[in-house]
C-alpha cells in the first residue's frame, strides 16, 4: 500500500486522475424576448465631487491633526486606533455622494468648484463634533452629557 507523501512528488503517481468531462445541457437556453430600445440610452454623468477631491488632497494633514486620540496614561496625542481616514472617506462618499437610500444626503455643495467650500464647512463641523465627543478619547459610544436626577 502506498501512503501519502509529506511533500509533493515530482514523479507520476500509480493511479492517475481522470480528466473531468462537461456534459451538455439538457435543452438549449431561451433567447431574450425583450426588444431593443428605439433610441440609444444616455449613460448618467457623474459630477465630480469637489469636496471629496479636496479632502483627499489633505489626507496627511487630516491624519496628523484630526484623526488623533489622547493617551489616557500620559495625555499625549497619537493616531486614533478606531478612526481611520479611509473609513471616514468611505462614509463621506456614502452619505454625501452616493446616497444611502434616503431622501436626503450630507450636504457637500458639490454643484461647482466655488460652492463646495460650504461642503467643507459642513465636514469641518462634523469632524469637530466627532473630535470633541469621540476621537479624542478613541471612544465609539455616544456620550451622554445630561445629568440624571
Amino acid at each position: 500500500t502506498i501512503g501519502p507523501t509529506e511533500f509533493p512528488t515530482v514523479s507520476p503517481t500509480e493511479f492517475p486522475t481522470t480528466v473531468p468531462t462537461a456534459s451538455p445541457s439538457q435543452s438549449p437556453t431561451e433567447t431574450p424576448t425583450e426588444s431593443p430600445s428605439e433610441s440609444p440610452t444616455i449613460s448618467p454623468t457623474i459630477t465630480p465631487s469637489y469636496t471629496v477631491s479636496y479632502i483627499l488632497s489633505k489626507r496627511t494633514l487630516i491624519e496628523q491633526r484630526v484623526l488623533q486620540s489622547r493617551s489616557a496614561t500620559n495625555g499625549k496625542f497619537h493616531p486614533s486606533v478606531k478612526y481611520a481616514f479611509d473609513d471616514f472617506l468611505d462614509g463621506l462618499r456614502r452619505m454625501g455622494v452616493d446616497g444611502f437610500d434616503a431622501d436626503f444626503r450630507f450636504s457637500l455643495w458639490d454643484e461647482d468648484d466655488v460652492r463646495f467650500k460650504y461642503g467643507l464647512v459642513n465636514v469641518a463641523a462634523f469632524l469637530s463634533q466627532a473630535m470633541e465627543e469621540s476621537m479624542r478619547d478613541d471612544t465609539c459610544d455616544e456620550l451622554n452629557w445630561q445629568e440624571v436626577a
